[in-house]
C-alpha cells in the first residue's frame, strides 16, 4: 500500500511538472533504427566416417568445416554487436532518467530511493 502510494504521489508530480515544461524538452528523439536482422547459425556440417575416409573426403569435410565456422563466426559477431548495442541504448536512457528524477526531487524537495531506478540487466 505505501509502495502504490509513493508511486501515484510521484507519478502525479510528475504529471504536474510536465504540464511546466516548454514543448522543447518533451521532444524525444526517434529511437535508433535496429540493424539488420542477423544470419540464423548456419547448419553443422555432416560428420565423416574418420575409419573409412580417403584423403579427399577429409580436405572437403575440412573445407566445409571452414566454411561453416566462418559463417557461424559472422552470425555470433552480429548477434554480439546487436546484444551490446541493445544494452547501451538500455542504459542511456535509464541514465538519463536517472537525471531526470534527481532534478525532479531536487526541485520538489523529494527523497529519491535507489528503487525508483531501474537497474541494466546482469551481463
Amino acid at each position: 500500500m505505501k509502495a502504490w502510494l509513493v508511486a501515484t504521489l510521484i507519478l502525479t508530480q510528475i504529471s504536474a511538472a510536465s504540464a511546466q515544461t516548454p514543448p522543447s524538452e518533451e521532444t524525444q528523439p526517434a529511437a535508433a533504427a535496429a540493424p539488420a536482422p542477423c544470419s540464423a547459425l548456419p547448419t553443422e556440417p555432416a560428420a565423416i566416417n574418420t575409419a573409412t575416409a580417403t584423403t579427399a573426403q577429409m580436405s572437403a569435410a575440412s573445407e566445409r568445416q571452414a566454411r561453416w565456422r566462418e559463417q557461424a563466426s559472422e552470425a555470433i559477431e552480429c548477434r554480439r554487436l546487436y546484444y551490446n548495442a541493445g544494452i547501451a541504448q538500455f542504459n542511456e536512457v535509464n541514465s538519463a532518467w536517472s537525471a531526470q528524477l534527481d532534478a525532479f526531487c531536487a526541485r520538489r524537495d523529494i527523497r529519491c530511493s535507489e528503487r525508483d531506478r531501474p537497474q541494466p540487466p546482469a551481463q
